[in-house]
């Protein structure tokens, strides 16, 4: 499941990272790249899940946190980003298809 990153959300999303890694999806509302990476995610996300990973992915509006995305290095989007005790070790921008994305999340996956 994708969870929408909010200011509520923002803290616990952070704690979690320092003890394993999750995955950030940097959007904006009106972007159809964005909703086309974000469906592809979403596939990748359901296939991971039925086999039984372990895994936190968040999605983030970002009008709504740009000093994250500066935080973060995000220069457009969509971004994915994989985060490691609070720091952005890899960023995808391509997301090239739904396989792409569920390797990634594979190999990142607790």
């Amino acid at each position: 499941m994708i969870r929408q990153l909010t200011k509520k959300t923002f803290d616990a999303m952070h704690e979690e990272s320092m003890k394993s890694p999750l995955f950030i999806y940097f959007e904006t509302p009106l972007c159809g790249t964005c909703k086309m990476g974000k469906r592809m995610l979403e596939i990748a996300v359901q296939s991971l899940e039925q086999n039984d990973k372990e895994f936190s992915v968040y999605e983030c509006n970002i009008n709504e946190f740009p000093a994250l995305a500066r935080t973060y290095g995000i220069t457009s989007v969509p971004c994915l980003t994989v985060l490691r005790r609070g720091v952005s070790v890899k960023q995808v921008y391509a997301m090239q298809s739904a396989a792409h994305l569920y390797d990634l999340l594979m190999k990142n996956a607790r």
